[in-house]
């Protein structure tokens, strides 16, 4: 512990303790007991402990108290009591006569007192009593310093393991990235050669077919193949780390809820809650991509029948200097908290609103949601309180 070379490597510089405050009520004592120590310590006196307390308030500076402990109104063992409540770091020495030794020990053991010296005292044994005491204040100290500079090394090592986690884990996510736009590429091509198909079949049908439901049905794929064929497009540029490219025009607000009422309805015709659906009558028209909205209100649409089996209540809104797709709902006991995450399956820079279960559409929708708002100069946020859950999707005005 007295090694430097040791000290030093953790930065700790513990200064030498050479303040002393010696307390006695009879004068002569003082000035005996300050001749011995004042040439190679710092002194300061007190005759009574409430003069002693006092000096220690205004003299943080003070590394050992001696005390005699024959004093009036306050004796030495009830001063340094009081110390060491107020003033854990203190050393603490009693100076007692042979009489006073049993309470004196008893005081040792509850830690009171540090060190006692017995009348009549000798100079050197008092200078070695005392730099032995000071010596024991500093080794303490060092030993504080040195759990704590540990302390810090070790917060320091796990900050760095950390570090070195998230860096290993976003290594990861790029290859995953890399890997998920290679297959939505893939799958991009696929969806619109059969989308072309489909359109060619629908169109037939269209023509030569007099049954209303195989006609409605052909017309159903063919909407849910189109927004799916927008939705690969949308994870193809997220893994390519390339903004979404709008087709901007101006959009019913009606409509854009229809029409992702209806996808959400083909997805899960057996979902039990049901939507209601409002516009704000000030708003006639708004400014968007009609596909991208589409398949973002269909992702906060798909949590909330998924999580609720009451109704839901789906409404555009215009709102500080833009427009809000508003879905509220009350959601069952066992559905999960909508969430804020950077995981799992997409994660952003911002970050990315996931339903944690099930994990997989619910959070590609969520992450496809982001991008969408973000492509629109606006947010995606939630709500929640209690079972009552809300999500806005906010686009910005065109500028």
């Amino acid at each position: 512990m007295n090694d430097p070379a040791f000290i030093a490597r953790f930065g700790i510089h513990v200064p030498e303790s050479r303040t002393v405050l010696i307390v006695d009520d009879m004068q002569p004592n003082l000035d005996v007991l300050e001749a011995v120590l004042d040439d190679t310590y710092v002194v300061y006196r007190a005759g009574s402990g409430s003069e002693a307390l006092e000096v220690l308030e205004q003299t943080p500076t003070i590394d050992l108290i001696i005390s005699d402990q024959r004093m009036p109104r306050m004796t030495g063992l009830e001063l340094l009591t009081e110390v060491a409540a107020r003033f854990p770091d203190v050393e603490r020495m009693v100076l007692t006569a042979y009489a006073d030794l049993q309470p004196i020990q008893r005081a040792i053991e509850l830690g009171s007192v540090r060190r006692f010296m017995l009348k009549p005292w000798d100079a050197d044994e008092m200078l070695g009593a005392v730099a032995e005491a000071l010596d024991a204040k500093r080794q303490r100290a060092m030993l504080h310093a040195l759990a704590s500079a540990l302390d810090d090394r070790a917060q320091q090592l796990r900050e760095a393991l950390q570090e070195r986690d998230e860096a290993v884990e976003r290594l990861a996510l790029v290859e995953r990235l890399a890997l998920v736009g290679r297959m939505a590429a893939g799958a991009s091509h696929d969806v619109r050669n059969q989308l072309t198909v489909l359109q060619l079949v629908v169109e037939r049908l269209g023509q030569l077919s007099e049954d209303a439901t195989l006609r409605d049905v052909a017309t159903d794929a063919l909407v849910s193949l189109r927004s799916l064929f927008v939705l690969v497009q949308d994870v193809t540029a997220f893994a390519r780390k390339q903004p979404l490219r709008l087709q901007l025009s101006d959009l019913r607000p009606q409509a854009l809820l229809d029409n992702a009422i209806r996808l959400t309805q083909l997805e899960d015709p057996q979902a039990s809650a049901r939507v209601v659906s409002s516009v704000d009558p000030n708003l006639e028209m708004l400014c968007g991509d009609a596909a991208r909205l589409t398949q973002a209100t269909v992702a906060l649409l798909r949590t909330a029948l998924t999580s609720s089996t009451r109704e839901v209540e789906l409404r555009v809104a215009r709102c500080a200097s833009g427009v809000a797709i508003d879905v509220r709902f009350e959601a069952d006991q066992a559905a999960p908290p909508l969430a804020s995450s950077t995981t799992d399956p997409l994660p952003r820079p911002s970050a990315v609103l996931r339903v944690s279960e099930p994990p997989d559409i619910a959070a590609l929708g969520w992450t496809v949601a982001h991008l969408v708002a973000e492509a629109h100069h606006g947010t995606l946020t939630v709500e929640q309180s209690g079972g009552l859950r809300a999500a806005r999707l906010w686009i910005g005005e065109p500028s």
